[in-house]
């Protein structure tokens, strides 16, 4: 139920989605109060204007980023943490060949500390579709293909959300005694994430990607599709986050008894990966 609640609003909160129900109101309404249907059609325009200029979709996401920076250390990790959300499936085909979306930077994120003998396994966390392979088996079958032993990789393959995420790498962190770990996701979900592995008893340092602030750059101010893309994922994951604090999914400090509480400091390193 909560799945489904959170794509419904998911929807709702889209400003095309609004902007859309303004228009139909302005169509309604064109004979009847042909002054209500201009404003509402100047409304429906201003509001696409509005949330698809870039300097706004850069304030946006720095306001969703700004609170969570690396905290990376040297030394071997446990674990490197891959949450889903990276696989394009509208492009997944029968090929070897693995589509990633907008968020392909988790991957590529994830690779290189597998490749840097940085963690000794990788925790490959989400599902997919009905019908379709989980987008853990298909990281995993990348990160193969690009020369990461399958011995190194850990798969959750069953959970739909961020909070089922942490609750199932909690559970192969104790299971194959994993200890300390490091979380990589988006740097605008990385706040949501790391409240659930919270809950769910996990510390993990965190390695924040895809910085969408960056991208969209505060001087441009022309409308553009991707500043609306950024605009409706940013404002989803903000309404996200307060979605899961009501539902008790996170937690907003640490646990104080940690199931990943080791070191870093004097642990050998397994050979690096090479390409």
């Amino acid at each position: 139920m909560f799945f489904v609640l959170s794509k419904l609003l998911d929807v709702a909160l889209e400003p095309l989605t609004h902007a859309l129900l303004l228009s139909l109101g302005a169509g309604l309404m064109a004979r009847r109060r042909p002054r209500v249907s201009v404003a509402l059609a100047v409304s429906a325009v201003s509001l696409l204007v509005f949330f698809s200029c870039p300097a706004v979709a850069a304030v946006l996401a720095r306001w969703a980023e700004e609170d969570v920076q690396s905290t990376q250390r040297p030394g071997v990790y446990d674990a490197v943490v891959f949450l889903g959300g990276a696989v394009d499936y509208g492009g997944l085909d029968d090929g070897e060949l693995v589509p990633f979306g907008d968020n392909v930077e988790r991957v590529h994120a994830t690779l290189a500390v597998l490749r840097a003998g940085q963690a000794r396994v990788a925790v490959l966390s989400g599902t997919g579709p009905k019908g379709k392979p989980s987008e853990a088996a298909l990281v995993a079958r990348q990160l193969e293909t690009w020369g990461v032993s399958r011995e190194r990789l850990l798969l959750d393959e069953t959970s739909v959300n961020t909070k089922e995420n942490a609750v199932n790498v909690a559970a192969l962190a104790r299971k194959h005694a994993l200890s300390s770990l490091l979380l990589v996701t988006s740097a605008a979900h990385m706040a949501r994430a790391r409240e659930c592995f919270w809950a769910a008893g996990l510390s993990p340092d965190l390695l924040p990607v895809d910085r969408r602030a960056a991208m969209e750059g505060p001087a441009a101010f022309w409308p553009r599709a991707s500043a609306l893309a950024t605009t409706t994922r940013v404002l989803r994951e903000l309404f996200g986050r307060r979605l899961y604090r009501w539902n008790g999914y996170g937690r907003a400090e640490p646990p104080s008894a940690p199931v990943a509480p080791s070191p870093l400091e004097g642990v050998s390193a397994p050979a690096p990966t090479t390409p």
